[in-house]
């Protein structure tokens, strides 16, 4: 016999859609004792689903017992999938699904035909979005409206977290909003700030796509690149020639992480700076034989101050608490070992770190360099590292990654931090499908796609005394 979970369920008109962010600022806050409340919501373009579950964080793509959520679009119980707890339903996701034959982890779309008839299917087909990629108790997620085939009537949403039980609501669509008309606009930079751009150009895409990386870079125009997955056979000297190929009339300082690893990282700038002490080869905390993929130099910056930046890449891949999840962790603290010796010899003011931190479980190498990491810089600096909040201009999603053939959803892996007189002016993820014909003057529609599995981020950066 199934069962009905304990719920609190919410449906919601609000005066405006919800960004994909994992800050859930845009969703009520509700009180209950219940294991699970789900609050659902939609416009016209996403449903919008906010599931909350008691008890410890988990992976969302990384479960024990997969989660699935169905869609009854026809509102005809007797159509659709013909048994189990997703009877009647037309469409389901399944995240961390274990079905025969199926890859494991990640989300798996399901469909059924009106006889019944099961197609296994891509999240990507349906602009399915989750957040956050990392543990939590709370998961947002989006599904777009216009791949679903949906009739005037209400849907029926079922969530069905364990064999046997399962929750049933209903969401009247055509109570979302309208479209929102207005559209991405590329924020201008202000005469006294510093752009930052961080990015993981996917398997030495700097050199082996230059002629479209040097467009995405001259639309973006940054002072201070921070860059991940170069390749060990690739030098700073052609790495020079594509950045000075972008943003001509300037001359670029590369500093790249050592050699043995496959893949390494760069800081390169447009204004003057020194290889940062202590950068030369960063080993793991608790494997000497390892090399940490960091690079860092020290900027002077207009006002004359020191700026101390550092591109990272940490381990990729792996469970929560697992043996990458680890090294990810170790990577982090070898990482701050190494900036409190480069900053000890340099005496920086400032401090920018950004990079591919691969966070797909927890939270905690991101808390290693946050937390008090404003010691790093020296005596007289307290408090935490101030993590960037850049979100897609379209949407304010904050996914860095995605990459359709995969069967884990887009997730936000790339973060920038700041510490001492730098302060954040304003930030983004530039992404070249966000933009209108207008924006794009010149870029290919799929630029950033074309050139990396990442998108670029964009923080500006303004300098004074605290």
């Amino acid at each position: 016999m199934l069962a009905l979970i304990p719920l609190t369920f919410v449906v919601l008109a609000m005066d405006h859609s919800v960004s994909i962010d994992g800050r859930f600022d845009d969703w009520a806050s509700i009180e209950t004792d219940q294991p699970w409340s789900l609050q659902v919501r939609s416009d016209a373009d996403y449903i919008y689903l906010m599931a909350h579950r008691t008890g410890p964080t988990r992976v969302a793509q990384q479960l024990d017992t997969p989660l699935k959520i169905g869609l009854d679009l026809d509102g005809n119980a007797s159509t659709g999938c013909s048994e189990g707890e997703l009877k009647g339903t037309e469409l389901a996701f399944i995240l961390s699904p274990k079905e025969p034959g199926q890859r494991r982890g990640g989300v798996l779309a399901v469909s059924w035909s009106a006889d019944g008839t099961k197609d296994y299917r891509s999240p990507y087909e349906f602009d399915f979005l989750l957040a956050p990629s990392i543990e939590s108790r709370r998961h947002e997620i989006r599904i777009g409206r216009s791949q679903l085939d949906l009739t005037n009537g209400p849907i029926r949403i079922l969530l069905n977290p364990s064999e046997g039980e399962f929750i049933s609501e209903t969401l009247d669509p055509s109570d979302g909003l309208q479209a929102d008309a207005s559209h991405a606009v590329v924020p201008m930079r202000s005469d006294d700030a510093l752009r930052v751009t961080s990015w993981n150009i996917e398997r030495g895409g700097l050199l082996k796509r230059a002629e479209l990386v040097s467009q995405i870079l001259a639309a973006i125009q940054p002072d201070l690149l921070l860059v991940q997955e170069l390749q060990d056979d690739q030098e700073p000297r052609d790495i020079k020639q594509v950045l000075e190929t972008a943003m001509p009339d300037s001359t670029w300082t590369v500093a790249l992480s050592p050699r043995g690893t496959g893949l390494r990282s760069a800081v390169a700038t447009r204004l003057p700076a020194i290889p940062a002490t202590g950068f030369n080869t960063i080993r793991r905390v608790d494997d000497s034989d390892r090399i940490v993929k960091a690079a860092g130099l020290v900027i002077t910056t207009e006002n004359q101050s020191r700026l101390l930046a550092v591109s990272l890449h940490l381990r990729c891949c792996g469970a929560l608490h697992g043996p990458e999840d680890m090294v990810r962790i170790s990577e982090a603290m070898s990482i701050r070992e190494a900036i409190t010796i480069a900053a000890a010899e340099h005496s920086p003011t400032s401090l920018v770190i950004g990079g591919d931190m691969n966070l797909v479980a927890s939270q905690l190498p991101l808390t290693v360099l946050q937390d008090k990491g404003q010691a790093m810089l020296g005596e007289g600096h307290t408090g935490d590292l101030t993590v960037a909040t850049p979100g897609h201009l379209d949407d304010g999603a904050t996914y860095t990654w995605f990459d359709a053939d995969s069967q884990f959803t887009p997730g936000q892996l790339d973060f920038i931090l700041t510490g001492g007189d730098a302060h954040q002016a304003q930030s983004y993820i530039f992404d070249s499908t966000d933009l209108t014909s207008e924006e794009l003057g010149e870029l290919p529609p799929h630029a950033t796609s074309e050139a990396s599995d990442h998108l670029p981020l964009v923080v500006d950066l303004t300098f004074q005394s605290e």
